[in-house]
């Protein structure tokens, strides 16, 4: 997805995600979801990758319902080949689009 979005030329993005190199090291539920609520404080919307593994991911859950609760829009984005996308990331999405840069950079653009 970082690759993507970079590559896009006049498109300018911050990237407000957790690093894979640093994770939050949160002792709890309650302390991961104040990490989550400041990194999604600063977005202008949250891009979910709308793998079926959405629906056993509580993190991923919670970024949707903190984004939902902080009026954040949430841009969708299908995998490819995916034939599915799991009933949260559609009823929350503002926008749905397919794995590719234009529809991606399109995407954003249209929801914030």
């Amino acid at each position: 997805m970082v690759d993507l979005l970079d590559s896009r030329d006049y498109f300018r993005w911050e990237d407000y995600s957790m690093p894979e190199e640093d994770p939050a090291d949160a002792a709890s539920s309650k302390e991961l979801i104040r990490i989550l609520k400041r990194q999604i404080k600063y977005s202008s919307a949250l891009i979910v990758i709308s793998g079926m593994d959405v629906s056993q991911s509580d993190w991923i859950k919670a970024e949707i319902n903190i984004a939902v609760n902080k009026g954040k829009p949430i841009l969708g984005v299908r995998p490819r080949g995916n034939k599915r996308t799991p009933k949260k990331v559609r009823k929350n999405s503002d926008k749905l689009v397919n794995w590719n840069t234009e529809s991606i950079v399109e995407g954003v653009r249209r929801i914030t």
